[in-house]
């Protein structure tokens, strides 16, 4: 049978598709500290938002997220199109496409490799344990191996060892220096979350790069919603829902 007009539904679109369109929509201007970022969006339910408050302080205190900025929403508020539902709250965090969308308009080339999950021993990077490729799937891979419940993250805030999620990128060598410059200046407006930077043509955490390149790799901003669902908080995650002014968003200190 041939499908009709009305029958038919939008093509599928790769990960790694909606990764660069978030990508080119991001903007920072250093002598100004303007900046529009990638989000990632959560509803909770209000009944716990007070523990899913003081686990998102845990995690945004321990290093592991990539910045410091959130927006927590009422019921029924409206932000960028999403109406927060009946019963629930919230939670806004910054996602790390963000850097890679200030590293690819800084005139740096980079290429997002994938999401997973990384070992960590007192509180050192050890190794990606799982990975899933960001154009091979049409969920994002941080999302997806969060519902499968196999991260840590709580565990290592509270003893520095355990499972969080990370994304592994790569840039060519001849961009190390920018790179690293970049990396600076973004440290300045709280926009951190750099995980381990690798050597030119070398393994990062157990991954390979491609020849001429090098590998970084960022924490999770998701870090934060794996925290509360391993604490028992039922959270409904959409990750890198949009992109909007950093000022759009609020210190944690002055949220929570």
């Amino acid at each position: 049978m041939v499908n009709t007009e009305s029958e038919r539904t939008e093509p599928l679109m790769f990960t790694d598709t909606l990764i660069e369109e978030r990508m080119y929509s991001t903007e920072y201007d250093s002598s100004t500290g303007r900046a529009r970022v990638v989000v990632n969006t959560c509803t909770i339910p209000k009944d716990v938002l007070e523990p899913a408050m003081a686990i998102l302080k845990g995690v945004l205190m321990s290093g592991i997220a990539v910045s410091p900025y959130i927006k927590l929403c009422d019921e029924g508020e409206e932000f960028h199109g999403f109406v927060v539902p009946s019963g629930h709250c919230a939670l806004v965090t910054v996602c790390s496409i963000t850097l890679c969308g200030f590293i690819l308009k800084a005139g740096i080339p980079i290429r997002p490799k994938l999401g997973g999950i990384v070992d960590i021993n007192n509180c050192e990077a050890t190794r990606f344990t799982q990975v899933m490729s960001y154009n091979s799937t049409t969920v994002d891979p941080l999302e997806a191996l969060l519902s499968q419940r196999l991260t840590s993250v709580g565990t290592m805030v509270a003893t520095g060892t355990g499972k969080i999620l990370a994304s592994l990128h790569e840039c060519p060598i001849v961009a190390r220096d920018g790179f690293q410059y970049l990396l600076e200046s973004l440290a300045g407006v709280g926009l951190t979350g750099m995980l381990e930077v690798g050597e030119p043509n070398a393994q990062v955490l157990g991954v390979p790069v491609q020849v001429d390149h090098f590998g970084f790799v960022i924490v999770g901003g998701t870090n934060p919603m794996a925290a509360m669902q391993e604490g028992g908080i039922p959270i409904t995650l959409k990750a890198i829902s949009g992109v909007v002014d950093l000022s759009e968003l609020s210190h944690f200190e002055d949220v929570i």
